[in-house]
């Protein structure tokens, strides 16, 4: 279904607006550089900055590629569906990690795709022509442990814009990629205790994120041609971890049960004096595991500015579970791990926003497959 001419306009404006109309706007919130797509993310309320050995670590610290043993690929979609007029525009993420003797490599591929959208005129209401609009971030990174207690890694990233015409007469538009840096690092450690049934540990991390140039880019529309830069927000993380589990008997057997939880602050440093009130997000997350098995999850994610995802500065519930069979732990030898897992969020959007239609439950998938022997 070709999206209406309404969406057409309202996703050319969220996307595409440039700084140089707006000032230093910053375009935060529903990018492919700031939105995660993996399940487990979501379901954890986005607060995964401390948390080690993260196969999709790439969206919030490097450094957390440093946990990673063997090889890790993992593929996500994230619906962004909350209306009927959006049933196209979703999120997708290919991912993976692999280890070598002297760091492990990652990349992460995310885009956001809007699907099929009528571009129309005053002059031609009905409409021009139609084209594809997605945004996509591309980043490799790498992570490696430095003694027994620290992760440091940098990711290397670049992000743009593409409107694709698929028939008639559309504007064009031509862009020129920024190239980015992240920085990060983990600290972790076990907590001693005299009760060997259960193992203790936490950890904290802080990254930086998109640091270098802007995007720029031509639009030649039925007006004219227009020229602009677009600044993208550089991100400051901090957060931790927290683990209690009870003690496996041997490293080959399954943990009974363990507990999760994690928190994270994020903010960006760049912006306009009107983004001053809209920079703080809050991230909190819980996860339970049995055996190993099964996860169940839930969180609060707070966002310094109403939408979808939730009521300004009022913590939005998000849920979700996983399945994953570790089939070295379940009597086979074979040294690899499939995980399945979801999330949902419940829209926190009231109906006078959007008239008439009622909002719906958005969902998020990932399947990922690890084979966790040493390769090199």
């Amino acid at each position: 279904m070709k999206t209406s001419m309404f969406v057409s306009l309202v996703m050319t404006v969220v996307l595409f607006r440039s700084a140089a109309a707006q000032g230093d706007f910053v375009q935060v919130g529903s990018q492919a550089y700031d939105v995660p797509v993996d399940a487990r993310s979501v379901a954890m309320g986005e607060s995964s900055v401390a948390l080690r050995g993260n196969q999709n670590a790439l969206m919030f610290n490097p450094a957390g590629l440093g946990g990673i043993r063997g090889a890790h690929v993992s593929y996500s979609l994230r619906r962004f569906d909350w209306t009927t007029f959006l049933d196209k525009a979703k999120y997708l993420q290919v991912s993976g990690v692999v280890e070598t003797p002297y760091v492990n490599a990652g990349f992460s591929y995310n885009r956001l795709k809007l699907g099929e959208v009528i571009v129309s005129t005053p002059q031609f209401p009905e409409g021009t022509g139609t084209a594809e609009i997605f945004d996509y971030m591309l980043a490799l990174g790498f992570g490696k442990r430095l003694g027994d207690n620290w992760d440091v890694g940098i990711g290397l990233k670049t992000y743009d814009i593409c409107l694709e015409k698929l028939s008639g007469d559309v504007p064009v538009l031509e862009t020129t990629k920024p190239f980015l840096v992240d920085l990060g690092f983990i600290y972790s450690s076990e907590i001693a205790n005299d009760q060997p049934l259960f193992t203790h540990s936490f950890s904290v991390g802080a990254a930086i994120q998109n640091l270098g140039g802007k995007l720029k880019s031509e639009n030649s529309s039925f007006s004219g041609r227009e020229e602009s830069e677009t600044s993208l927000p550089q991100y400051v993380r901090v957060g931790f971890t927290f683990t209690i589990g009870v003690s496996a008997e041997t490293g080959e057997s399954l943990q009974t049960f363990s507990v999760l939880a994690s928190g994270e602050y994020r903010t960006f440093l760049n912006g306009s004096d009107g983004q001053s009130h809209q920079k703080d997000f809050w991230g909190f997350g819980l996860e339970m595991k049995a055996m190993e098995i099964v996860s169940v999850r839930l969180s609060g994610f707070v966002n310094p500015y109403s939408s979808v995802y939730g009521t300004k500065g009022v913590p939005a519930l998000r849920y979700g579970f996983g399945i994953s069979l570790p089939f070295q732990k379940l009597g086979t030898s074979l040294p690899i791990t499939i995980q399945i897992d979801y999330a949902g969020i419940p829209p926190q959007i009231s109906n006078s926003y959007i008239g008439s239609q009622e909002p719906k439950t958005m969902h998020a998938f990932s399947m990922s497959v690890a084979y966790e022997n040493e390769i090199f």
